[in-house]
């Protein structure tokens, strides 16, 4: 079993082996992409600007994407990028030498998470 610097309890839903990917706002906040773990949000754009995705063919424009209030344009780019999305984030997540671990705090927001 896979572990991650993000506390996650046990009977979670989203442990780092189910990382969904959803739209999400806080306060007055424009609306983005994130993907929850345990009861975190991890912020796409803010990871995007750290440059967690800027090997990922096909998604050049990551910021942009993960930018917007739906999920659209980030889903017209095809199962190959979800699932290079989701392994850089699993090795994000259970690396804790990863270079971008440093800034994270930019990128994990607690959210109220509703079923």
């Amino acid at each position: 079993m896979e572990c991650t610097f993000v506390s996650v309890s046990p009977q979670s839903d989203f442990p780092i082996q189910n990382l969904p990917f959803g739209v999400y706002s806080v306060k007055e906040e424009p609306a983005r992409v994130g993907v929850a773990i345990g009861d975190y949000v991890l912020d796409l754009p803010a990871l995007s600007e750290l440059g967690l995705f800027a090997h990922i063919d096909g998604l050049e424009n990551s910021h942009e994407v993960f930018s917007k209030g739906y999920l659209n344009d980030f889903m017209a780019l095809g199962r190959p990028v979800w699932r290079a999305v989701r392994r850089q984030l699993q090795e994000f997540l259970s690396d804790d030498s990863h270079p971008v671990r440093r800034q994270a705090d930019k990128a994990l927001v607690c959210v109220e998470l509703s079923k």
